[in-house]
C-alpha cells in the first residue's frame, strides 16, 4: 500500500477564466495536483514492496477519498515473486490481475509501471445549449457536451500514450477509463477524463495477448 493526504487546488477554483483549460488540459493546476499525488502514492507502495522483496505489484487500484481539506490517495495491489533464481532488474507495477501477467509474460511482455494520464477542459452553456437542454427540447443531441467529452477522452488518451513511449514501452494495456463532470462557475460545464493502464515493452516482438475475460 501507498498513501498521500495533500492539499488540493480545487477544481471549482481553476475554471476562470475558461480559456485557462487549454487544449490537452496539461497546465491546469488541478490536474498536475492529481498527478502528484498518485505519483507519490505508487512511489510509497514500491518502496514497500522493494522492501518486502518483491518483483513486483499486480492488481493495483489507485483511489481517492475527500479528507477534511484535503485529498487521499491510496495505491493498493498484492506484492509477488517469482519461483526463479533469476530476479527481475526493477520492479513492476500493473493494474493487471496476476493470471493476466502470467499471460503477457509467457507471450515476450513485461508489464512495467501503472500510468495515469488525465485531461480537463470547459464549454460555456450559450444559448444553443440551452435550447438542447430545455424541458421541451426531447431527446436530442447537446452538440457542445458531446463535443467536450470527446475532447477530454481524447486528449487523456493522448498523454497516456506518450507517458507510455516516455518510458521506453511498446504498448500500453487500458484497465479503466474514467469520466467527471462539474459546473465550476455559471453557465459553465467542465470535464475531466482519466486513464489507467500499464506500459509494457515486448521482449521478443510477439502481439499481446488479450487480457482474460
Amino acid at each position: 500500500m501507498g498513501c498521500v493526504v495533500q492539499s488540493m487546488v480545487s477544481r471549482y477554483q481553476t475554471y476562470a477564466p475558461v480559456y485557462s483549460y487549454n487544449v490537452s488540459g496539461v497546465a491546469m493546476p488541478y490536474l498536475e495536483a492529481l498527478q502528484s499525488g498518485y505519483s507519490t502514492a505508487l512511489a510509497r507502495l514500491r518502496e514497500e514492496a522493494t522492501t518486502l522483496g518483491a518483483d513486483g505489484v499486480v492488481d493495483i487500484r489507485l483511489s481517492t477519498n475527500s479528507l477534511g481539506g484535503g485529498e487521499e490517495f491510496l495505491a493498493m495491489g498484492t506484492a509477488v515473486r517469482a519461483r526463479s533464481t533469476t530476479r527481475p532488474t526493477s520492479l513492476f507495477t500493473t493494474e493487471l490481475s496476476g493470471s493476466d501477467v502470467a499471460k503477457l509474460m509467457l507471450a515476450g511482455w513485461v508489464p512495467v509501471q501503472v500510468e495515469w494520464a488525465g485531461a480537463a477542459n470547459a464549454v460555456f452553456t450559450g444559448y444553443a445549449t440551452q435550447a438542447q437542454t430545455s424541458f421541451y427540447a426531447g431527446n436530442t443531441e447537446v452538440d457542445s457536451y458531446t463535443a467536450l467529452i470527446n475532447r477530454v477522452r481524447a486528449d487523456a488518451r493522448r498523454r497516456f500514450h506518450d507517458m507510455v513511449r516516455s518510458v521506453g514501452a511498446d504498448g500500453g494495456i487500458v484497465s479503466r477509463m474514467a469520466l467527471s463532470t462539474w459546473e465550476p462557475g455559471e453557465q459553465v460545464v467542465a470535464a475531466l477524463a482519466s486513464v489507467y493502464g500499464t506500459a509494457s515493452p515486448s521482449s521478443t516482438g510477439a502481439d499481446p495477448p488479450r487480457p482474460a475475460r
